[in-house]
């Protein structure tokens, strides 16, 4: 599981990174797999995120919402 979460947090850190460098689309396109059915399940792993990962997450999903669009 550990391996898992270090891709996880991998893959926040690059949604990151492309949200500061303003490219939305693939932004957006990694955080749909990260909210995906399959990868959401994976609460244990979401879990053993760092407090940075989970933070980032969260602010990009926010700041990408499109239900108040």
């Amino acid at each position: 599981m550990r391996e898992r979460a270090k891709l996880l947090g991998l893959f926040v850190r690059i949604m990151g990174h492309l949200f500061r460098l303003n490219n939305l689309d693939a932004a957006m396109a990694v955080l749909s797999g990260l909210r995906s059915a399959a990868i959401n399940r994976l609460r244990h792993t979401f879990d053993a995120l760092t407090k940075s990962e989970l933070k980032r997450l969260e602010s990009v999903e926010e700041m990408l919402d499109s239900s108040k669009n």
